[in-house]
């Protein structure tokens, strides 16, 4: 795999200074948001990306449903899913329901009966409760089987869901719910299809709080609370971080520093996480492994709607450290997994990675799949068996790969199957495996898998001003699908280089930028940038190098300074 770096875009440079002028930003952040197709006011005010809820298909005729069921005094379930945005969306769910005056409980499927999503065993059990109403979260949209088997109880289904809806040669596939709310359906008139199930549950808990006129208190600090969650969901289930989700997450980290969510509260405090300086990094890589760990080891979903509902203090704590201590656990299982996936890589030449890794966890094969499409660049699958001789796993795709659609044209092999184009979850005979690897790969072997990089501007280092990265701050939080920027240095010239940490694993540059001195950070070992300097054949000296970075600011003993961080280098 090789490495490419694409201009993220072209520039009119009276666009540029027009935009600068107009609202008297530098003209290195104008040529920024140009090339992002952002504009100045939804960056300043992201709540104007919003879109009206009601624009759902379906959502105010499940609001209808959902009012009737309370109204008439009937029982009813929240089904969610067992990952972070199942959990958060289930416990929004469920507390909205239960403020309009819900007799309302949480099922939640299991990982390792079920499968993904609601299956008809839940069906029966929510039916065994006494619900006569199901509402789904972040699944339901796949599960036609089970939405079918609970009309057939005369039970009413409403589906809160944002993943892709299933179809075939004669269309979409939807299932017979009562009302079906999914912003992927082809006829949805809401306009922004990248928000997670948790963003749905919120939606719908507001337009239901509206339909029974929940008093100003209340209903303030519910929506704190579900925008935390939603927040979190969000950012866990790695949906783009623009516009709403942009706005939504803004608005939960402001909230999450001071979070009332008291098991929120301590999980970051086992996690040792400061509240007042929660991002997106902590949450994706602390609070959420930590929530996913429990279904993924255990098959236990219980433990963390406790946790999220739980009120004492003492007994969250307890349950924080349950969840802390699953998550290291989990660490342990899923390098043992790594290490036969990587026995197993050097082997495979396919485009399409796919491993078979015997007597692995199930629920870890997603961790390893994206692991492995990190390290070679090739959407990845990874494959285990099951208790019931059936091999699970999960997928991990690239941006020019829709996993999803390619794999959907072979539904036959698989027993389940479901996901997006990022990423997938199947169950398939082992004695199907060897045909599934080679469909696949004779489908993608026209494909070219080298990364793209993309770059925001090319500027020197020495160029980039306090004024400008003050600027960049403005469009936090950074996440998927709004990365951090990206510059290129090409004046660059390589005067030293140093290792730097503990135990001298990374490298500290002396760089000359626009003929003035600046020192850079790559992290990554000295051995490696020796080794780029051996293969050329030219001393470290002077080397004239094009520098992919990140300029960030940089507080020590009191002093802020601007650092550099390496992404990449080349030798020109």
């Amino acid at each position: 795999m090789s490495e490419i770096w694409v201009n993220r875009g072209e520039l009119n440079r009276k666009a540029v200074l027009e935009l600068s002028a107009r609202y008297r930003i530098t003209p290195e952040f104008a040529a920024l948001l140009l090339k992002r197709s952002l504009t100045y006011e939804e960056i300043i005010q992201p709540t104007r990306t919003v879109s009206d809820s009601r624009l759902f298909k379906d959502m105010e005729k499940g609001i209808d449903i959902a009012a009737e069921t309370i109204l008439t005094r009937k029982r009813s379930c929240v089904v969610n899913d067992y990952d972070v945005d199942g959990a958060t969306s289930g416990v929004i769910m469920k507390e909205a329901l239960s403020v309009c005056g819900a007799d309302t409980f949480i099922l939640t499927p299991r990982r390792n009966v079920d499968g993904y999503g609601m299956s008809v065993r839940i069906v029966d059990e929510a039916y065994r409760w006494g619900a006569e109403l199901i509402i789904t979260t972040d699944n339901g949209i796949a599960a036609y089987e089970a939405v079918e088997h609970a009309k057939s109880l005369n039970m009413r289904v409403v589906i809160t869901d944002h993943h892709e809806v299933p179809f075939d040669e004669n269309g979409e596939i939807i299932p017979p719910a009562d009302a079906v709310i999914d912003a992927k359906q082809k006829n949805c008139r809401y306009p922004f299809k990248e928000i997670c199930g948790a963003e749905v549950a919120l939606k719908f808990a507001i337009l239901l709080f509206d339909k029974f006129k929940i008093d100003k208190d209340t209903r303030n600090r519910c929506l704190r609370r579900f925008t935390e969650l939603a927040a979190i969901g969000t950012i866990c289930d790695v949906m783009p971080l623009i516009k709403e989700n942009r706005a939504l997450v803004k608005a939960g980290l402001e909230l999450l520093k001071t979070s009332q969510i008291v098991g929120l509260r301590q999980l970051m405090k086992v996690q040792s996480i400061d509240p007042s300086l929660i991002n997106t990094y902590n949450i994706g890589f602390g609070i959420g492994p930590c929530i996913n760990s429990m279904s993924r080891l255990y098959d236990d979903s219980d433990t963390v709607l406790e946790l999220l509902e739980e009120r004492d203090y003492l007994k969250a704590d307890k349950l924080a450290s349950t969840l802390s201590k699953a998550n290291s656990e989990r660490k342990t299982y899923q390098e043992k997994a790594m290490t036969k996936a990587l026995d197993l890589i050097g082997e495979c030449r396919d485009n399409i990675i796919i491993l078979y890794l015997e007597n692995c966890n199930p629920a870890l094969m997603g961790l390893v799949a994206g692991k492995v499409k990190e390290m070679t660049g090739r959407p990845s699958i990874c494959l285990t068996d099951s208790e019931d001789g059936i091999l699970k796993g999960s997928g991990r795709s690239t941006d020019n790969y829709d996993m999803f659609g390619m794999l959907s044209r072979h539904r036959d092999l698989y027993s389940k199957f479901g996901g997006h184009p990022g990423a997938v979850g199947l169950s398939i005979a082992k004695e199907n495996l060897n045909s599934f690897i080679k469909l696949i790969n004779e489908d993608a072997k026209d494909l070219i898998f080298d990364k793209k990089v993309f770059v925001d501007l090319y500027m020197p280092m020495s160029e980039v001003s306090e004024k400008f990265l003050n600027e960049i701050s403005l469009m936090e939080p950074f996440g998927e699908g709004n990365e951090e920027p990206l510059f290129c240095d090409e004046t660059a010239r390589l005067i030293s280089f140093s290792p730097i940490g503990k135990e001298g694993q990374y490298t500290s540059l002396i760089i000359e930028s626009n003929n003035k001195k600046v020192r850079a950070v790559w992290f990554k070992h000295p051995d490696l940038m020796k080794n780029t300097l051996s293969e050329v054949g030219i001393p470290t000296e002077g080397t004239p190098l094009s520098i992919l970075y990140t300029p960030r600011f940089n507080t020590w003993n009191g002093n802020t300074t601007i650092s550099y961080n390496i992404n990449s280098l080349k030798v020109r």
